[in-house]
């Protein structure tokens, strides 16, 4: 059994789950193998169960019994991909948090390639060489970019994930918890000397299960916490 450092770990890999019981053991093997590989000096893996319905849990407490670098946080319900990475991170004990997605489409070799370069950075955001959404999603993608440039003069970066040295997390954190708050935490770091690096990734098909984000609700409470963000500038 692989146990916990006492002391802080330097990156935590925060794992939003929702009813991805399918796939998530073999997306967390893959993570714990890549990380166990890299020369990150410590890590730790925090998995935010958002309410799932099938097992989820039961998958991660499975793994966790054996490694102490992973942990477990439930939601009673299901909040959104936003307020499980705020949970992740605000319980996060790493110097340096990032994120990836429990479907796979993200593959763990691109975390070493982000932690080399926070020796040059506070904030790495990630575009995608290349993803194909489709017509549709593809449209709202763009139309969303445009009104969050148009709005709060923050562009959406296009990988979805990124990462940051923890402690930023306490001086601004963001208060949305939909799939803006990627954005909005930028948007609250305006003011700050934040050093940015941008990094080309890579996406995959997910591994199993369908995609939670492509659908009114979460399309509709994410044009309302723009229009709250934008009030509250």
């Amino acid at each position: 059994m692989a146990t916990a450092s006492k002391e802080a770990p330097a990156l935590s890999v925060v794992v939003p789950a929702y009813n991805e019981e399918a796939c998530l053991a073999t997306v967390l093997g893959e993570i714990r193998d890549v990380l166990a590989r890299s020369e990150i000096p410590g890590w730790e893996i925090v998995v935010v169960d958002d309410g799932s319905s099938d097992g989820t849990a039961d998958v991660v407490e499975t793994l966790a019994a054996d490694d102490a670098r992973l942990r477990l946080i439930r939601h009673a319900r299901n909040g959104g991909q936003g307020a499980a990475l705020a949970t992740g991170f605000q319980a996060a004990r790493g110097s340096w948090c990032t994120w990836l997605p429990a479907d796979g489409q993200i593959p763990a070799a691109e975390v070493p390639r982000i932690w080399a370069l926070t020796n040059n950075a506070d904030f790495i955001t990630t575009h995608y060489r290349e993803r194909n959404d489709g017509l549709v999603r593809t449209v709202l993608s763009t139309g969303l970019s445009t009104l969050i440039w148009a709005a709060l003069g923050v562009w959406a970066f296009g990988g979805g994930v990124f990462a940051f040295r923890r402690e930023l997390w306490g001086r601004c954190p963001p208060r949305t918890s939909t799939m803006l708050l990627g954005v909005e935490f930028r948007h609250r770091l305006k003011r700050e000397p934040i050093r940015y690096r941008d990094l080309a990734i890579d996406c995959a098909p997910r591994l199993a299960g369908t995609s939670k984000s492509a659908n009114l609700r979460t399309i509709r409470r994410t044009f309302e916490a723009l229009l709250r963000i934008r009030m509250a500038s």
